[in-house]
């Protein structure tokens, strides 16, 4: 038999099948009216620690009902949602068995090993979370081999892309014996990496090899030692693009750089080659610009940046050339360019010449607005952003403004219900041919056409009650001006609302009837609520640590309410910002489905609890010091820090004991009570103060950029003597013991890029201390403070600083004194740079002299070298005022200076050199200042 008689022996076949035994059809899933399912089983097979409710997590899952008809959908659903969620390592069903039209379904389940923590073995110079975000597998999470062998080749490939030459990864779990859960141990056996053996450049003239080499990164890790020399290719592509932008920069706009890069994996050499061609130099020219100077055109001037491929740059720059000759008003600008080969120079020097025509510039005379019979003229001008000469406006026309008017007019029209209205313009000018400036009258026409309102508004709806409620919630309403536009607003509107009460899956569409005059609009918002959706249970997974009653505490919606979509946001975010967890996964199944009721599913991924920080170094406020901090963040589970630290350095020692909460109650404030014990000796001062404190302070963010504080302090405080000067009887109160309530309010603003390095926005604080004296009326004073910063990037590489200062200690009550403690000090790396710690004033015998007012105030210039350094120019001016005891000059003083930074991924290193502007003879010419970070 051949294939052809088989095929149609086949074809009869499947016919015979079809007629002769009839098959009931399907279409879609099945509901079953006729088959109930009088029980659905649930059993967990396995599953590590009996604090997870397997069952309950399951049943969110499972959209089979017990007492309602049986669905093939709804089983398909089921099982899609058990896959989906990763938590059960197997999923078995048993049944649907009927039996008088009733039967039962089995769903047997065994959950993935969760894991209890993650030890990650020879991962330097990895970071833990570097190797960490390119897994699958988490704290917390279930355990899957066939996840661990797919996060073993995505560790190899980290460590492939970070010069490793073939990098091992063995994933390992074991189970802990107490909980159940699993330690998980990844192992990587990096092995050798690959060094730079050697880099050749060719094809460069301008620059040297050497110069070349110094700016590659690449290269210069390759001299350092150990692991840190190891080539990275990335690394080298970076510096290649660098290169690329160097040569752009001197005008090598048509550069071509290209690389080789050949590797010997047994001895692990890597042998790079750059081969450039430079191609010509070019010089930018202009001529025929009166308004911008050589240097604002040149900003304009892409070939610096992006090269001139296909001769795209030069067009972009001529485009942008052109754009601001328009901003400023002239209208009939015309650039052109020419390439020109400079004589004299060979092929290698040529010149781009931009031969600009500004024409004539386009100043507004008038602005004339005719067909407005139903607005106002100075109305509609209110709405424009093109205004006459004046004070505060040169009257230039921009068409792009022009165009911008002419659209909000429309607007201002369509508001009030005008909603065929149209505006065109019209240019008129009288020209001053001596000045090249023409003044320009604008023609704007308006044609009305009629008013449209609002007859009616209805929201129909067949089930849900929000006809009242909606009515009022819509901007839409009747008598207004009939805006089409706000329809679509107020169709989300709607949508809001009803998601707010308990129907996520609704849809709203707006309609609109005209009478036939065509002035009267009736507007009607039809909902389709879809199935009412109520909130359910709150299951959680991976905290090992933390209570649940922690996470389902920033739960704003409770089992059985309404569910709400904001609500669930807001849930999100309070989970979120639990410090205790690295990452926070929420699931909420049976809302993509539709269903009636809705759970939670929260996966956490818990932080070390535990932690140890250590400091040390040497700076010109503290001199050498050394400060470690023990702590947990997560204490008893109830997301509450506490933590001891103490510090040590040459002008005394601190010690704390503290515990903060992250949100007080309800309320979205953090609480921390302390208690400290300090004794310090600060530079150039003639006494010490030892304080004994305990405080209770509260913190809360608001808006965006806003941060205030409160602090009510009680503090046990004595000053001592640090020489033998005799007292007076008066001074002497101050060396006493006394006790003092403070309260310290704060209010900062923030809008900085960075806290380690501020290149652009603005930092300022005002703060308020109210001290009263228990056993004394020394410390009955208010102390005021204001200091406000502000950063400025003009260049990449140059960075503007400013700051003001001021502070007043004002004394209330029987005695008008304050104790030395409380002045304000100004001198040092912190403020007046140049001048010695606190030393600003002085006395005869050489002691620190402080003020009841403080007035202070930098600039500073930040220019970034390359290579992660950073050179600083400064100049520092303050001045303290009401010194008591002090008869001197409270003149300002002055200091200037230059620094040098080196900058690292926590901040920077710095050696400052301060100089007196007003030296006094008896005084250095300045001072050296090593500090860590910036003094602002």
């Amino acid at each position: 038999m051949d294939k052809k008689q088989i095929r149609q022996m086949s074809l009869i076949f499947c016919f015979c099948l079809v007629f002769i035994f009839p098959v009931k059809g399907f279409s879609g899933y099945g509901i079953h009216d006729e088959q109930i399912v009088s029980r659905v089983e649930i059993k967990i097979k396995g599953g590590a620690g009996n604090e997870i409710d397997w069952a309950g997590i399951a049943q969110t899952m499972i959209f089979i009902r017990q007492g309602e008809p049986f669905s093939d959908k709804s089983l398909y659903e089921s099982v899609a949602a058990l896959k989906k969620s990763h938590f059960f390592e197997k999923i078995k069903i048993i049944g649907p068995v009927f039996k008088d039209h009733k039967g039962s379904i089995s769903f047997h389940l065994t959950p993935f090993s969760l894991i209890k923590k993650i030890k990650i073995v020879g991962g330097v110079p990895l970071l833990k979370r570097e190797i960490m975000a390119v897994m699958k597998l988490f704290a917390g999470g279930g355990f899957s081999k066939k996840q661990a062998v797919a996060d073993e080749n995505f560790i190899a490939e980290l460590f492939r892309e970070q010069g490793y030459i073939s990098p091992k990864v063995n994933i390992s779990a074991a189970k802990d014996s107490i909980c159940g859960w699993v330690n998980m141990v990844v192992n990587i056996d990096k092995g050798s990496f690959y060094r730079i053996k050697s880099l050749r450049i060719s094809g460069n003239r301008v620059f040297s090899d050497q110069r070349l080499k110094v700016g590659s990164s690449a290269w210069r890790s390759s001299l350092l030692f150990g692991e840190i020399k190891r080539f990275r290719e990335k690394k080298f592509k970076k510096d290649l693009d660098k290169l690329l932008m160097l040569y752009r920069h001197k005008g090598y706009f048509e550069v071509k750089v290209d690389s080789k890069v050949e590797k010997n994996s047994k001895t692990g050499h890597v042998y790079l080659f750059i081969i450039i061609d430079e191609g010509p130099k070019y010089q930018i020219l202009f001529k025929g610009n009166r308004e911008f100077m050589d240097f604002t055109l040149k900003k304009e001037v892409v070939l610096f940046k992006d090269g001139n491929p296909g001769g795209l740059g030069l067009r972009k720059s001529i485009r942008k050339i052109k754009h601001r000759y328009l901003k400023k008003g002239f209208l009939d600008i015309r650039v052109a360019s020419k390439v020109v080969i400079k004589e004299g120079a060979g092929k290698n020097l040529r010149q781009i010449r931009f031969a600009i025509d500004e024409g004539a510039e386009y100043i507004l005379d008038s602005i004339t607005i005719m067909g407005n019979h139903r607005v106002e003229a100075e109305e509609i001008k209110g709405q424009m952003l093109m205004k006459m000469p004046g004070l505060f406006s040169k009257g230039l026309l921009d068409n792009e403004i022009l165009e911008e008017d002419l659209g909000a007019i429309t607007s201002l029209y369509l508001k009030k219900g005008y909603t065929s209205a149209s505006v065109t313009h019209h240019l008129t000018w009288r020209e001053d041919a001596k000045n090249r400036k023409r003044f320009v009258n604008v023609a704007l026409n308006i044609k009305e056409e009629r008013k449209v309102m609002v007859s009616s508004v209805r929201i129909k709806c067949s089930t849900c009650r929000v006809e009242e409620e909606g009515l009022s919630a819509v901007a839409l309403k009747k008598n207004d001006p009939f805006r089409r536009y706000m329809m679509l607003s107020d169709e989300n509107v709607l949508l809001v609302l009803l998601s707010e009460k308990g129907y996520p899956h609704a849809k709203v569409k707006g309609r609109v009837t005209m009478d036939k005059t065509g002035s009267l609009a009736a507007v009607i918002y039809e909902i389709t609520p879809g199935p009412f959706v109520s909130m359910g249970e709150v299951f959680c997974k991976g905290n090992l640590l933390t209570k649940e009653r922690v996470i389902k505490y920033g739960v704003e919606l409770n089992p059985g309410e309404a569910f709400s979509l904001s609500k669930i946001l807001a849930s999100q975010q309070n989970i979120r910002n639990i410090n205790t967890f690295d990452s926070v996964r929420f699931k909420l199944p049976g809302l993509a489905e539709k269903k009636e009721n809705v759970n939670m599913l929260v996966e956490v991924e818990e932080k070390k609890p535990y932690y140890i920080r250590v400091q040390g170094g040497y700076d010109t406020k503290r001199l050498s010091y050394g400060h470690t901090r023990l702590g947990c963040r997560n204490f008893f589970g109830l997301n509450k820090e506490v933590w001891t630290s103490f510090e040590l350095s040459e002008i005394g020692y601190r010690s704390d004991v503290g515990i903060r909460e992250p949100r007080l109650f309800i309320f979205p404030v953090s609480s921390t009570l302390k208690i400290s014990f300090e004794e310090q000796e600060e530079l150039n001062k003639d006494f010490g103060t030892r304080t004994f404190a305990g405080s209770l302070g509260f913190s809360h963010s608001f808006f965006k950029n806003y941060r205030a504080k409160l602090a009510l302090n009680y503090e046990r405080q004595k000053q001592f003597q640090r020489t033998g000067t005799l007292l007076s009887s008066e001074e002497k109160r101050g060396f006493k013991p006394r006790s003092i309530l403070v309260t310290r309010s704060l209010l900062t603003y923030n809008s900085t890029d960075s806290f380690f390095r501020p290149r652009k926005g603005i930092y300022s604080s005002l703060s308020l201390d109210i001290s009263r004296g228990i056993d004394n009326s020394l410390d009955n004073f208010f102390k005021y403070r204001f200091e406000v910063r502000k950063f400025y990037t003009f260049f990449s590489n140059l960075t503007f600083g400013l700051r003001g200062r001021a502070g007043f200690v004002d004394s209330f009550g029987k005695v008008d004194g304050v104790p030395d403690g409380q002045l304000f000090f100004l001198g040092g790396a912190s403020d007046m740079r140049g001048f010695d710690e606190n030393m600003l004033m002085f006395d005869s015998a050489g002691n620190a002299v402080g003020g009841r007012t403080e007035l202070l105030g930098s600039i500073e210039a930040r220019i970034y070298l390359g290579l992660n350094f950073e050179i600083t120019m400064f100049y520092d001016t303050g001045s303290l005022r009401n010194t008591p005891d002090y008869s001197g000059s409270h003149r300002f003083r002055s200091s200037t200076g230059l620094g040098m930074h080196y900058i690292t991924p926590a901040g920077s290193l710095g050696v400052i050199y301060g100089y007196k502007l007003d030296r006094k003879d008896y005084e250095d010419r300045g001072r050296f200042h090593f500090v860590l970070g910036y003094t602002f």
